[in-house]
């Protein structure tokens, strides 16, 4: 069994550090990656299948409304009939250009992703001796460093005070991972059944669908934008709150 030594507690924590930014740097890069990729891309016969059910549900749509105008004798007034065959042209071309539309929507929020997001020089969290200083202080770290006890349980102490927060940024990391996983597939099944809640604008009575899922699948393009702030806003927080509970120290 590894002795914990002050030694090992530094490399334990640099080895936290070091794991939390790459599994980070990962998630991010994941993010970023557009569905629509060759690597990546949406099951072509799902989608071909999605979209021809779309083609019948809103013929089936325009016939309901159709003879439901008719009924209520509402094509007295041309505006009715000219509504009724433009909502009829706009829901073919939204099925027809579905993955087009949700390509540009992702595409309009990754490049808004990539103006506050750079790889080369965003880091989660410190790395090297900034990291050690992050959990020892520069006095504890001179005192640890220099024992003079013959059974030194501060190391020890040190230790068990770090080990649950090293962990907990562990679980987020591993969370963020699978967030990131998970809004791939968000995005992949989106994609594939969009022409289906699209073709619900070919009727009024079923607009909200077709606006409901628009509004879904922006909120998970958006995703990655709250996550990505929160990653660039997590160091400033910790700096303050260090340099806060740092200061509280000195003047006990």
């Amino acid at each position: 069994m590894q002795p914990i030594t002050y030694d090992y507690i530094v490399g334990l924590i640099k080895t936290a550090a070091d794991f939390l930014n790459g599994a980070f740097l990962y998630a991010m890069q994941f993010m970023r990656k557009s569905p629509f990729d060759s690597s990546t891309g949406v099951l072509d016969e799902a989608a071909d299948a999605a979209r021809a059910f779309a083609l019948v549900l809103v013929t089936l749509l325009f016939m309901i409304d159709f003879f439901g105008k008719t009924i209520n004798i509402e094509w007295i007034k041309w505006e009715n009939v000219l509504m009724l065959f433009m909502k009829l042209i706009v829901a073919k071309t939204l099925i027809e250009n579905a993955p087009y539309l949700m390509e540009v929507i992702f595409d309009g929020f990754n490049s808004l992703l990539n103006i506050y997001y750079d790889d080369s020089s965003m880091r989660f969290f410190p790395t090297g001796q900034a990291a050690v200083d992050v959990f020892i202080s520069t006095s504890d770290q001179v005192s640890l460093a220099t024992p003079n006890m013959w059974l030194d349980l501060r190391p020890f102490q040190t230790f068990m005070g770090i080990a649950p927060y090293i962990g907990i940024l562990t679980v987020m990391a591993y969370f963020v991972q699978i967030i990131a996983v998970g809004r791939m597939f968000e995005l992949l099944v989106y994609t594939i059944i969009s022409p289906i809640p699209l073709a619900c604008f070919a009727s009024s009575a079923t607009t909200d669908i077709g606006k409901s899922f628009l509004k879904n699948y922006v909120a998970v393009c958006l995703q990655a934008f709250i996550i990505v702030a929160l990653f660039i806003a997590y160091p400033q927080v910790q700096s303050i709150v260090s340099s806060y509970f740092s200061s509280s120290m000195d003047k006990v």
